[in-house]
């Protein structure tokens, strides 16, 4: 196969997902001809794609020192340098990028996301608000704006601006036959709410369908297969499950657009727990299983979606967890699936308790974990959906945030206003868990010792 025909392949590869294919076709070009810019610019984008962001920068700087004029060049390098934790290199190379193309809305978003990750938000915002200018259907920096506004707490433009998610090519959403509710009162009229993205933001938003019910609303739920019996258990009527036909409904809503739709602000969040609740029998075996252990009991988790593009920068090595093996302390996993391998890896420095082979196999996903949770002293986690089904069921619950965190967590906050008992726990720079655990470790200290 030619050059030309090889990259033009490996790019439809790469456009549908298929990024092994791409991959071995890109550095087939590279064989024949390891000058050609564009096999390693692209071989380079999918490195960032994969997390091998070091690996990207040292492809991706190949192909800028061969042609040193290309503003989307600067823009990915910029891309691997922030994924790689890098941001000093990352606005580097993103004014770079503006210095080659000052109208390259690409180049303004890409700067205005890195100055969002250093919290300098103004600056951040000025940047955001130059690429719209340049293209104002831009619905990725419309996004990115959405996520630096309610970072700060803007809720008022944050919302507003975060339904440009549905704009976003990568954004799929199911056919509905009945139109969109624009939040008027629904006098009568029933409602399909759709939950969206990822487990951990249906745990967070599933309240406001509560809210909507407990105020006489008729409303019907979609979520996850996965969430099904622990919405039923929590006491969520109504529910459809996926695959099921779709019963009468006049208007539908995506859950993440619930707060848009209701005018949430930071002094408005229904943030009253607990909202979820793990069945009462289940509750009670391993709450008794638990008592047995002794101690103080410790719910930990280290690792969320592997699929997520976020979670590499999240989840942490359950070894940091060492830190809070401390007398009279007793760790229990909470971990299920990929991650929950290291546990035996760590056994000749600490103890974890490991229920994972029968964690929710036999009564359901989430519904052994929530059990668990509803009967431990203290959850700590990553940012992951353990996360959230602690703060829903009103547990105690740290987590121990990636820096920059995400925009729920706010950036300056040790609380949620979305969750009374939660804490958060900062990395002070990307990729160093050791003050988190450090601090984590002080506080577990003085709480087992009183």
């Amino acid at each position: 196969m030619d050059p030309i025909a090889a990259l033009q392949l490996a790019l439809e590869h790469q456009q549908a997902g298929r990024l092994s294919q791409a991959e071995q076709l890109y550095r087939q070009v590279l064989q024949a001809d390891p000058a050609n810019v564009d096999a390693l610019h692209l071989l380079g984008v999918i490195a960032t794609r994969v997390g091998k962001h070091e690996t990207a920068v040292q492809l991706i700087t190949r192909a800028i020192a061969l042609e040193r004029e290309h503003p989307t060049f600067y823009v990915n390098l910029a891309e691997a340098y922030l994924k790689w934790g890098r941001p000093d290199e990352a606005l580097a190379a993103s004014r770079q990028a503006i210095a080659v193309d000052p109208n390259f809305a690409d180049a303004h978003n890409m700067l205005a996301v890195t100055l969002s990750s250093q919290h300098r938000f103004d600056e951040a915002l000025a940047s955001y608000a130059r690429a719209i200018e340049l293209a104002p259907d831009y619905a990725e920096a419309h996004y990115n704006r959405a996520m630096a506004w309610l970072c700060m707490g803007d809720y008022a433009r944050g919302w507003a601006e975060h339904e440009w998610r549905l704009r976003q090519t990568d954004y799929h959403q199911p056919p509905m036959p009945q139109p969109r509710w624009d939040g008027t009162p629904l006098a009568g009229r029933t409602l399909l709410v759709q939950c969206e993205q990822g487990l951990g933001d249906t745990l967070q938003f599933i309240r406001y369908v509560q809210l909507l019910a407990s105020q006489g609303q008729k409303v019907l739920v979609r979520p996850q297969a996965a969430l099904v019996k622990l919405l039923a258990a929590s006491g969520v009527r109504n529910i459809v499950a996926p695959g099921d036909a779709l019963p009468a409904f006049d208007v539908y809503a995506l859950l993440m657009s619930l707060p848009y739709l209701l005018k949430t602000s930071l002094q408005t969040i229904p943030a009253r727990v607990p909202y979820l609740s793990a069945d009462r029998q289940l509750a009670a075996d391993w709450k008794a299983r638990l008592r047995a252990l002794g101690g103080f009991c410790v719910g930990i988790c280290w690792q969320g979606n592997p699929n997520s593009p976020h979670e590499p920068r999240r989840s942490m090595s359950l070894a940091n967890f060492q830190r809070l093996a401390l007398p009279g302390v007793t760790l229990v996993s909470l971990q299920k699936g990929l991650g929950a391998q290291q546990i035996p890896q760590v056994a000749d420095q600490f103890r974890v308790h490991d229920f994972s082979a029968e964690l929710d196999e036999a009564n359901g996903p989430f519904m052994d974990t929530a059990a668990i949770v509803a009967g431990l002293d203290l959850v700590i986690t990553s940012d992951t959906a353990i996360a959230h089904l602690a703060g829903a069921l009103g547990r105690r619950v740290w987590v121990a945030l990636a820096h920059p965190a995400d925009w729920r967590w706010m950036h300056d906050r040790r609380d949620s206003p979305w969750y009374p008992t939660m804490r958060l726990f900062r990395q002070s720079a990307p990729g160093d868990w050791s003050n988190v655990f450090e601090e984590m470790a002080g506080e577990l200290s003085a709480i087992v010792g009183r």
